[in-house]
């Protein structure tokens, strides 16, 4: 990747965080591509439960939930990109994601 100031345009001291990086013009192409390939995922998935056997449609609707949780905690860091002050408190949840599917083993 090729460091650009139209990607990233600085990092700067917000919140608890000494350096979080402040979006550029195309780093909304960064988010817009964040939240359309899980949906597009969720479509393939969601279209293969209804042709599974019981065994592999409870693995993916695990899979589904794992992925919905975990990408709501991820997007939770976007406002900070944009120096909204909300802290990105949701990532605790893309490790949750893992705990849960250990537990469902």
């Amino acid at each position: 990747m090729i460091p650009s100031k139209l990607f990233i345009v600085d990092a700067k001291p917000l919140l608890m965080f000494h350096y979080w990086p402040l979006a550029g013009i195309t780093y909304n192409f960064q988010v817009l591509s964040y939240f359309i390939v899980p949906i597009l995922g969720f479509i393939i998935i969601r279209n293969k439960i209804t042709k599974s056997s019981l065994t592999l449609q409870k693995q993916l609707k695990l899979v589904l939930w794992g992925i919905f949780i975990s990408y709501l905690g991820g997007a939770t860091n976007f406002p900070l990109d944009y120096s909204i002050p909300i802290p990105p408190i949701g990532n605790i949840f893309v490790s949750l994601h893992y705990f849960y599917s250990l537990c469902r083993i």
